[in-house]
């Protein structure tokens, strides 16, 4: 289930000592980072069969992030520690086959999947008393059965420079988005739920009914990362430091969800969140 994670050459040929000062100012080095991330970003999300419990993914890497987008290894593996936040779903495992809940002073570490539900999988990274940087990965394994469509979803879309539209009481049906398939030159829907609908099922009902075209969401959804990352609703594109984003709103309180995984995997009932259900709104904004 790996896909594929970043390579770092090590060169042998520096001289001795060169290789010693490097060591002594690690811990400066370490301090240098503004953030964290995963190396890898398929593994962000994922979204997993039934029939893959007992199955483990492997290889998951925290590494430093800066500012300005640069990365690099993180020199001091001590002040590293791994949770999950719902052990019945994954754990952590070892070469032996035993299991964890949290893990710490190690870069890398694999999980095991265990049952139906979701979970995070998050790094920490120790920098001060009042400073800890943490990245995650929304893990989702999904039941045997689900929904195949959810009805009177309200679909916003917030674009910049007042290019929005809105739609009411969207049928959003599980299979609006089988359009995708490297065949047709779009990506896989690995990362996307298959037994519910989620919110960006939701996007595209909404834009295929908003614009009376069936085809909208083929022709004007641009997906990466296996349908987990959206790049362009029409032609407004994220880059580097922008980007599209999402929140969903519940029914009948309208408590903003603040979701912070991708619209793919978002509607899993099994989930804390829950599933996407009939009067909610999910809104996509574009993110300065």
């Amino acid at each position: 289930m790996k896909h594929f994670s970043m390579k770092k050459k090590i060169f042998n040929s520096l001289p001795g000592l060169i290789v010693l000062l490097a060591l002594l100012i690690t811990p400066a080095l370490a301090l240098a980072y503004d953030d964290v991330t995963l190396d890898d970003a398929y593994d962000f999300t994922y979204v997993v069969p039934y029939g893959d419990i007992g199955e483990k993914i492997e290889g998951f890497h925290v590494i430093g992030l800066n500012n300005d987008g640069s990365t690099g290894p993180i020199y001091d593996p001590g002040n590293i520690w791994w949770t999950v936040s719902d052990d019945s779903v994954v754990k952590f495992v070892d070469e032996y086959d035993n299991l964890y809940n949290r893990v710490d002073d190690i870069a890398t570490v694999d999980i095991k999947l265990l049952g139906v539900g979701a979970s995070y999988v998050i790094a920490h990274y120790y920098i001060s008393p009042t400073v800890t940087y943490t990245v995650h990965s929304y893990i989702v394994v999904e039941d045997t059965s689900g929904s195949s469509s959810v009805a009177n979803i309200d679909v916003y879309v917030d674009g910049p420079g007042g290019d929005d539209w809105y739609e009411f009481g969207v049928t959003v049906n599980r299979n609006v988005l089988d359009y995708l398939d490297p065949s047709n030159n779009q990506p896989d829907d690995d990362k996307i739920l298959q037994m519910n609908p989620s919110a960006l099922h939701a996007l595209a009902a909404g834009g295929n009914a908003h614009f009376s075209n069936p085809d909208w969401a083929e022709d004007e959804l641009t997906l990466t990362l296996e349908g987990s990352y959206l790049v362009c609703i029409e032609d407004v594109c994220a880059t580097s430091t922008q980007g599209w984003k999402y929140t969903v709103l519940d029914y009948p309180y309208y408590n903003d969800l603040e979701p912070d995984y991708a619209a793919s995997a978002f509607g899993d009932p099994n989930s804390s969140d829950g599933e996407l259900d009939q009067y909610y709104t999910v809104y996509f904004y574009y993110d300065y």
